[in-house]
C-alpha cells in the first residue's frame, strides 16, 4: 500500500505515504468515509506524507470544501514543504487552514527556497 490514513482520536487523522495523482482518488474516498463518522472538528496531520504533487494539494482543497459544506472545522498540520511550495506559488496557502504546529515544524518557504523547485543557474 502506498498510503494509509491512521485515525489518532476522534476527528484527528494522520496521512502516511504518498499523495499523488495515483493515490489521491482512493485517499479522497477513504478520507471522506472517515470524516463522515468524525465529529465537527477535523485535524489532518500530514507530517508523514512522503511524496506529493499538485493532486495532493487539490485533495486538501476538496476536503476544505467538504468541511465547509458539512459545517465542520478543518485544520491541516505539518504540511510537507513540497506541497506548501506549490500552494504558495498559486497563493492557495492563503486559504488553507494550517495548524499551529505548521509554524513550529516548518516555516513557510520563500519562493525558490526548495531546491526541487528551482531551475539550475548558468554560472
Amino acid at each position: 500500500m502506498i498510503f494509509h490514513i491512521e485515525p489518532q482520536q476522534k476527528g484527528h487523522f494522520r496521512i502516511v505515504g504518498e499523495l499523488t495523482f495515483n493515490t489521491v482518488p482512493e485517499v479522497a474516498e477513504k478520507g471522506l468515509a472517515l470524516f463522515n463518522e468524525a465529529g465537527a472538528d477535523l485535524r489532518i496531520d500530514l507530517r508523514e506524507v512522503s511524496r506529493t504533487d499538485s493532486a495532493g494539494l487539490a485533495l486538501l482543497i476538496a476536503w476544505l470544501r467538504y468541511a465547509k459544506k458539512e459545517n465542520k472545522s478543518l485544520q491541516f498540520l505539518n504540511i510537507p514543504a513540497q506541497m506548501l511550495a506549490i500552494a504558495q506559488i498559486s497563493s492557495l496557502d492563503q486559504i488553507l487552514p494550517l495548524g499551529e504546529e505548521q509554524a513550529l515544524d516548518q516555516p513557510p518557504l520563500a519562493l525558490g527556497q526548495d531546491k526541487k523547485l528551482t531551475s539550475p543557474s548558468n554560472s
